[in-house]
């Protein structure tokens, strides 16, 4: 089987030997030490499946190497990782906006290397895979648009709603709505337990995901140049070609508000399903719980009374008491072990009736 082609584009010969010795047993590695070597060997005989291109270097620095990589048409869908040793927002922004699809810090960690690499390559096969659906579905949708208008997908995507069971569907049907817009979006959901992250072209880039997280108490909406950042509550989404057409934009940006904020109530709605689901199945735990509690109760209250009518039995030799006397006192006994009882017994019809309540809260 053919390995994945890594081509490392770094003028540090020590720092190139570094994540030689990480990746040339699982990948065919080449070498560029110039942003002008590494656009050379991309067009060459091997193109590389993922590019591992250094920030800091001489002539050319790798931001500039990738803008032209994703420039030019041959090279453009070419994953770039960068490898900095600097990790700040403002450095990642920076590379995100010229295309870099992750960043890893020096000096470099092999397993958080290699993780991302094996990410990259996902992210391509992704990509690749659903390309023909994704232009299928495109040019649907704009047959669509042309004869229902651009607010039909937005009543389009409130019908939806409704089938909508989980928060997966809703982030695809969030991706797919806006899909018929040509907007290529990546979406964060904020979940009961975790974030959801779903790219509308394939797995996410870790810097897509970060400049979300980021920017999510900034502002309701946030542009620059051809990019915007939608933030309504628990969604935000990031729009990575808002047209330029300042018309056409301000419609979109209308547009895309009102599917979110849609959007945003069906998410509480789920979120508040999944908290009554766990809460449901944190009573069903402690019924059964208060079970096991209650036969443990009742067998040890079972043994007390037969040790207890044992003790008197044989104490009544001894006390010395008339027949009429043995009687009264265990009818005395045998009354308050029935009220006991009795006692019980009602805290079980209450466990019933807990159980219905239950049963009716699993099934609405």
């Amino acid at each position: 089987m053919e390995k994945n082609r890594v081509l490392i584009v770094d003028d540090s010969v020590q720092d190139i030997a570094v994540v030689m010795g990480v990746l040339s047993v699982n990948y065919a590695v080449q070498v560029a030490t110039s942003g002008l070597n590494a656009l050379e060997q991309a067009k060459g005989a091997y193109t590389p499946d993922v590019v591992l291109l250094d920030v800091s270097m001489p002539e050319m620095d790798g931001y500039e190497v990738c803008r032209r990589f994703k420039e030019d048409d041959e090279l453009k869908d070419i994953d770039i990782i960068f490898v900095s040793a600097n990790d700040s927002i403002e450095e990642k922004l920076k590379g995100y906006d010229v295309g870099g699809l992750d960043y890893v810090t020096k000096p470099v960690r092999p397993e958080e290397l290699v993780r991302k690499i094996e990410l990259a390559i996902q992210s391509k096969q992704q990509r690749n895979s659903i390309l023909e659906e994704k232009n299928y579905a495109f040019n649907t949708a704009m047959t669509a648009m042309s004869t229902a208008g651009e607010l039909g997908v937005v009543m389009d995507f409130f019908r939806k709603l409704s089938t909508v069971e989980n928060h997966q569907q809703l982030a695809e049907q969030i991706a797919q709505s806006l899909r018929q817009y040509d907007l290529k979006t990546v979406i964060r959901l904020k979940a009961s337990d975790e974030d959801l992250y779903l790219d509308s072209e394939g797995a996410p880039a870790q810097l897509a995901k970060e400049l979300l997280t980021k920017v999510a108490e900034s502002g309701r909406i946030i542009e620059w140049k051809e990019r915007a950042v939608f933030n309504f509550g628990s969604i935000s989404v990031l729009i990575k070609n808002m047209p330029e057409d300042a018309d056409l934009r301000g419609r979109y940006r209308d547009t895309v508000a009102m599917v979110i904020e849609g959007a945003t109530t069906k998410l509480e709605v789920l979120n508040r399903d999944v908290q009554l689901g766990q809460l449901i199945r944190d009573a069903q735990q402690a019924l059964t719980e208060v079970d096991q509690e209650q036969l443990v109760h009742k067998q040890q209250t079972q043994k007390l009374v037969e040790s207890l009518t044992q003790d008197l039995e044989r104490s009544f030799l001894a006390w010395e008491l008339t027949e009429t006397q043995e009687d009264t006192l265990m009818d005395m006994v045998n009354n308050t072990i029935d009220k006991s009882v009795l006692h019980f017994e009602a805290g079980e019809e209450i466990d019933l009736k807990m159980r219905s309540v239950l049963d009716r809260l699993i099934h609405i």
